[in-house]
């Protein structure tokens, strides 16, 4: 085989080895005959922008969690006409990380689905929902299940 002029059937798998760390690595030729590893690899523009959502969703989870971290210190008798006990604050805080471990299930459910796009939809209408129910509610039912369909839209 000729690394000059490689062909299609040239582009085969090289086990490769490093004696000083004894570590076998596989690498595989590129067009122009070169070795192409992952270290090579420069990450495109679209890598930097799913890292980016990704941090910015990171972010948002953690000032929701701070947002209903304040709310619940000023509730007092808001919901229900009585003082809020200390279980019913961690079940509204709990219920949107909950709601968000079932919703990234159920998002790639609806994802192989429907599509990538019809899911975004439906989380975002999750979402909105959620936070309709949560400012309006006037229960610690409503107020959980507001939370749980926030958590549902974020996973």
């Amino acid at each position: 085989m000729s690394l000059e002029k490689p062909t299609a059937f040239a582009m085969e798998n090289l086990p490769m080895s490093d004696e000083k760390h004894n570590v076998t690595t596989v690498e595989k030729l590129n067009s122009n005959g070169s070795l192409d590893t992952i270290e090579d690899t420069k990450p495109g523009v679209f890598v930097w922008l799913c890292a980016a959502a990704t941090a910015i969703g990171g972010m948002l989870f953690g000032y929701d969690t701070g947002v209903i971290s304040g709310v619940l210190v000023v509730l007092g008798t808001d919901l229900g006409g009585r003082e809020v006990t200390d279980s019913e604050k961690e079940l509204i805080t709990a219920l949107c990380a909950a709601g968000a471990l079932i919703g990234a299930i159920v998002a790639g459910i609806t994802s192989d689905k429907y599509g990538r796009k019809p899911a975004i939809w439906f989380a975002s209408v999750l979402f909105t929902l959620g936070a309709v129910v949560q400012s309006s509610s006037y229960s610690i039912a409503q107020m959980s299940v507001g939370r749980l369909l926030i958590g549902l839209g974020v996973g």
